[in-house]
């Protein structure tokens, strides 16, 4: 079955609420996770789980990975769907 994550997170209020919610769990875990061995286990399953419900696609996990692309914005694969 085909899971169209760019159309979801357009149309399914579900889907971007839950995303809302994981997001800033992460970034509560990743702030502590400085201090912290057992918060950055906890970013990094909270990491993998949003990874699992987005059907292993890292469309939303790359503007956390490369925050600074060229031209100074967010990396994306919006202008490249073929990527």
């Amino acid at each position: 079955m085909y899971f169209d994550l760019y159309k979801s997170s357009c149309d399914d209020q579900a889907f971007r609420t839950h995303s809302n919610e994981v997001g800033a769990a992460f970034r509560v875990a990743v702030a502590k996770a400085t201090t912290s061995s057992e918060a950055r286990d906890e970013a990094n399953s909270i990491l993998r789980a949003y990874w699992h419900y987005c059907g292993q696609n890292s469309f939303y996990l790359v503007g956390t990975y490369f925050p600074k692309f060229p031209q100074g914005k967010r990396m994306s694969f919006i202008d490249y769907p073929f990527a």
